[in-house]
């Protein structure tokens, strides 16, 4: 049965510890703790804990090239809380490595990870994320190979001691943690087995000041219960059974309503005989490296692992949920132009066997085509108002990711603090040749952006201007903020060739009443052979039909007013628009 390692370390030792599942629980085959000894002369800090490192490996059993499970200390990680809005949990992974750099001190080389805490509340979801300086990576990864093995898992340790109680003392309410770890102790706050609030205390070495952790303890509950996804926590755990332990339970008494639980890790484990004989001090220290073993065996996933992080769906709800809206949108788009077309292409067939009636009946006065060719005006003049209906009509699903595509793909490098998009009808002025106007208000993280962000988005269907670069100090790491206008132009139906067919026609009309008797009959007797009018008749019609323009003027960039006009659009903008405000 394969064996799983797992180690931690803290300045006075190494802890290790090898596993096997044996149905639900543990069989446990190696425990040991190693201590660092003191630098010297020889042999400095770094050395002495890789040392430590590969003897405690060895001791468990530990294969050469095997992948081991690192299990990181309170002290040796950053732990945040952090809340969001009522959104998908598909998009928390990005939205928490786009907030990470601004609230960890690891940076962007840094471990990152979350988890989030129980259900939606009061409209908002919480989460805890915890990161990992690039130092400690280093570190981690280095006194591994040193010590012949590989790195596999890197999970938290108060995530671990609160899995593992959870898996044994199952409750429904908070309870509050108190691990004991000979230099420091973890005060974690745990519910549904997720750790919701992590704090580390610093101890003497073999003789903690019980007082001093009784305040600690009162301040930790406090402060939980001032939290927004807080509350009261009804049970003390302490993890171990030693005299030490009994007395704090007596200490810690007063502060909650439940009696103090001693929870020895161990009892719920097969310990083998060798193992046995060669207990370590204070054992139930093992905790954490117990909860990290117990996931890893029985193939669950450690609520944080800093090598294997939450990452979103490959098809996000909220990309299908865009799909689908694109979808509908089209359709109704479709069934639009289906019902303006219908009724104009009836009318166009009406035209076309009128005109076919005219070509047969010789005997039609002017006067009669005349009226058809009014009827033809007023059919052509529906015509261009639904050509320019669609000429003008601007496809925001279409432009935003256009937008999309064209700023920098590197998410951190700009940030839209603000979005709005308008129909223009206020056609005058610099705006004549203007459909729409959409607007970008960015935060940059360095002023080379904006010309790049300028060049992609201009083309001949998209003019853009801005309003200059603003240094803006208080949003690191992004030190510019500038507004950008993009004009969409309008692109105007030709009607021109309609125009000139109607001329035709009244010409046409006019030479006929003009000719005389004698020739009118010449011209009725050889109407069966050629007929100009109705010859001309089907091409006029067609020539009737307005064609949208395939030329389009691009407008110029805004001037400093145009950006004043974005900032006030209750002067010019109508109320159709689409806004939003950037993350």
């Amino acid at each position: 049965m394969a064996k799983f390692v797992a180690y931690e370390w803290d300045d006075q030792s190494v802890r290790a510890i090898s596993a096997s599942a044996k149905g639900a629980n543990l069989a446990i085959h190696g425990l040991v703790e190693e201590a660092i000894q003191p630098a010297n002369e020889d042999v400095d800090a770094e050395a002495a804990r890789e040392n430590a490192i590969s003897s405690a490996l060895e001791s468990v059993g530990a294969g050469r090239g095997q992948a081991v499970a690192f299990s990181a200390r309170r002290s040796q990680a950053e732990v945040r809380r952090l809340e969001f809005p009522d959104i998908p949990e598909s998009e928390l992974p990005d939205l928490v490595r786009i907030q990470a750099p601004t609230i960890f001190n690891a940076g962007d080389d840094g471990l990152l990870d979350f988890t989030p805490l129980g259900e939606l509340q009061d409209g908002k979801r919480y989460i805890s994320a915890t990161a990992i300086e690039n130092d400690t990576q280093v570190d981690v990864i280095s006194s591994a190979a040193a010590a012949g093995v590989t790195i596999g898992n890197m999970t938290l340790h108060p995530f671990g001691s609160a899995f593992y109680i959870e898996r044994y003392l199952p409750s429904s309410t908070a309870r509050l943690i108190v691990d004991i770890l000979g230099v420091e102790a973890e005060l974690t706050v745990a519910r549904d087995g997720v750790a919701h609030l992590v704090r580390t205390i610093r101890l003497v070495p073999d003789s903690p000041d019980l007082n001093y952790i009784t305040s600690e303890v009162h301040r930790t509950l406090t402060s939980y219960e001032n939290q927004p996804n807080g509350g009261d926590v009804t049970q003390i755990v302490i993890v171990g059974k030693e005299a030490m332990h009994q007395e704090l339970s007596d200490t810690l008494s007063q502060l909650v309503e439940e009696p103090i639980e001693l929870f020895d890790p161990l009892a719920y484990t097969s310990i083998d005989s060798t193992v046995k004989n060669n207990m370590p001090n204070n054992a139930a220290a093992f905790l954490g490296l117990m909860g990290c073993v117990i996931q890893l065996a029985n193939n669950e996933t450690p609520a944080i692992d800093f090598l294997h992080p939450t990452q979103p769906p490959k098809q996000t709800a909220g990309r299908d949920r865009a799909v689908k809206l694109g979808i509908y949108a089209a359709a109704a788009v479709a069934v639009i132009a289906v019902a303006l077309w219908y009724p104009v292409k009836t009318k166009r067939d009406t035209i076309d066997e009128k005109y076919q009636l005219v070509g047969q009946a010789g005997s039609l006065t002017p006067q009669l085509i005349k009226e058809q060719d009014d009827k033809n005006k007023v059919l052509a003049a529906k015509l261009g108002t639904v050509g320019e209906f669609s000429t003008n009509t601007v496809s925001w699903l279409n432009e935003i990711a256009y937008l999309s595509d064209t700023l920098p793909q590197d998410p951190n490098d700009v940030i839209v603090n603000g979005f709005s998009a308008r129909i223009n009808q206020n056609r005058s002025g610099q705006n004549a040749n203007v459909k729409a106007r959409l607007s970008l208000d960015t935060l940059l993280r360095d002023a080379s952006l904006l010309n790049t962000m300028t060049t992609s988005i201009r083309n001949p269907l998209h003019a853009i201007s801005n309003n200059g670069l603003q240094e803006t100090p208080d949003t690191p790491p992004y030190t510019r903020r500038t507004l950008q206008l993009i004009d969409l132009p309008i692109v105007e139906p030709d009607l021109d060739t309609a125009e000139e067919t109607s001329n035709e026609n009244e010409a046409t009309t006019e030479a006929d009443t003009s000719q005389t008797p004698e020739s009118a009959d010449d011209a009725s007797d050889d109407a069966t052979e050629t007929n100009p009018t109705t010859d001309e008749a089907p091409e006029a019609t067609t020539q009737t039909v307005p064609r949208p323009s395939s030329e389009s003027t691009p407008t110029t960039e805004g001037t400093t007013d145009e950006a004043e006009e974005i900032e006030n659009p209750d002067d010019s903008e109508s109320s159709e628009s689409t806004e939003s405000a950037g993350v």
